[in-house]
């Protein structure tokens, strides 16, 4: 049985993030630090649905020879979104998104999305991704005219339709227009919704739900409200409210809302309504996903991270495995009789290897977390942490064998023999741990996170 495939339509942008602090809010130049991430509400919907398992393709418009289109293209890939949609264009602006934020409070953002003005209609991409979709989400970066014609596909081929809207000046896009379908539901902010006309702040009635769906033409409408969580509206007039996930230690609020969007999603393809217990807790928890990272979705790892990571919860089961394959080859040398010097050899090096490997991991088994300055991967890691083992094991093993040692038989002919693979397995150990920890406090270069030189005037 093949899994679910949701097609996400809509704008990927190169996400420039500045921060400062509240001090300088009335600086017009403010020291900061600038993060670069690859964004868009299709790109965080898409990232996030992947990572939850879910098969998704993404439909978008880059510019092509842009080295925006390059970091896009590679964070897609990097996602495990299928890019078999992806559009190149030659003539259109950077897909960007530059937002200011103070004390982690949102200021004010500049958004170029080409999308909007393109012919997405053109052959049958769109037509054949829309075929075989179990679901179609669009944003409203998309122009009016655009949903109109996904909205003909969705109702020709029957597909389920959601909205999220983007921005306060796009909620004009689906607002009292007319489409062949209904939508699920539509997604905004609280104020987006105040936009549209309806305010969560104010005295709501059965009769202004009901308008304010019908103006969406959507079944049901999910609106955010930061702190506050979510409120979720019906076409029937009823409206529930849910509470924003607590105790959390928010790194960065954007992603918070297509996050919200994601889960909804993800409960429309298990047939889970939007109120049901499992769907609550599934949002509750990919919002605390999200707000808990440095980028704004939980599945692109973003540009600064390690290359092949190793899982957290797989640490401990492989500083095990090299732990106990160091240890049998440490009791095979020691213990064995008659050991030959090839038997001899392969032990010793054997030991030193799986203790280097062991060495290198026990820190972050111990720590606990993968550490953002770390300089290498940590598959190169245990890599560093072998050859450190195996150098430092031989290097004390050397002084303690002569030429005649290996001439018979070993353990006759070297006194102490016994002890020796001992005295390397416990070397290589600690020559894997100091390297560990020497390459851990190596201050990796983050282009994207780029702070002002004190020293300039």
């Amino acid at each position: 049985m093949m899994r679910d495939h949701v097609l996400v339509v809509g704008a990927v942008l190169l996400d420039l993030i500045g921060e400062s602090n509240v001090i300088q809010k009335e600086m017009v130049n403010k020291k900061g630090a600038v993060t670069i991430s690859v964004g868009g509400a299709a790109f965080n919907v898409a990232a996030n649905l992947a990572a939850k398992d879910v098969n998704v393709s993404l439909l978008t418009c880059l510019k092509s020879g842009s080295p925006t289109t390059h970091l896009i293209k590679s964070a897609i890939a990097s996602s495990k979104i299928n890019q078999n949609h992806v559009m190149m264009f030659k003539d259109i602006g950077e897909p960007a998104y530059v937002a200011l934020f103070s004390d982690k409070k949102f200021i004010s953002g500049i958004t170029c999305s080409p999308i909007e003005s393109l012919n997405l209609f053109s052959g049958n991409t769109l037509r054949n991704a829309v075929w075989n979709s179990s679901l179609v989400a669009v944003d409203t970066n998309l122009a009016t005219e655009q949903i109109q014609g996904i909205a003909d596909l969705c109702n020709d081929y029957n597909k389920p339709l959601v909205v999220s809207v983007v921005s306060d000046a796009k909620v004009n896009h689906i607002l009292e227009k007319k489409f062949s379908t209904k939508f699920f539901f539509v997604s905004m902010n609280a104020s987006e919704s105040d936009v549209a006309g309806f305010s969560i702040k104010e005295e709501m009635n059965g009769d202004s739900i009901k308008r304010f769906c019908k103006s969406l033409n959507t079944k049901q409408v999910i609106i955010s409200d930061a702190d506050y969580g979510y409120y979720l509206l019906n076409e029937n007039g009823e409206i529930m409210h849910f509470s924003a996930p607590d105790n959390l230690h928010i790194v960065s609020p954007l992603g918070a809302g297509d996050a919200l969007f994601s889960a909804a999603c993800i409960s429309l393809l298990n047939k889970q309504g939007l109120s049901s217990p499992a769907s609550v807790q599934g949002t509750r928890d990919l919002i605390a996903s999200v707000l808990t990272k440095k980028e704004s979705n939980i599945g692109f790892p973003g540009f600064y991270h390690d290359i092949n990571p190793i899982p957290r919860e797989k640490w401990p089961l492989i500083t095990i495995f090299f732990t106990i394959l160091s240890v049998l080859f440490m009791l095979i040398g020691t213990f064995s009789n008659g050991i030959t010097p090839i038997w001899f050899a392969v032990c010793l090096f054997g030991s030193c290897i799986s203790a280097g490997a062991t060495g290198a991991l026990i820190r972050r088994v111990i720590i606990g977390k993968q550490e953002d300055t770390n300089n290498i991967s940590d598959i190169g890691l245990i890599s560093i942490g072998m050859i450190a083992g195996l150098v430092s094991g031989l290097l004390s093993a050397l002084p303690h064998l002569s030429v005649d040692g290996v001439a018979n038989n070993l353990r006759s002919s070297v006194q102490g023999l016994n002890l020796l693979i001992i005295l390397t397995f416990i070397v290589s150990v600690s020559a894997g741990i100091g390297f560990e920890a020497v390459l851990s406090n190596i201050k990796k270069p983050k282009i994207g996170n780029i702070k002002e030189n004190s020293s300039q005037p």
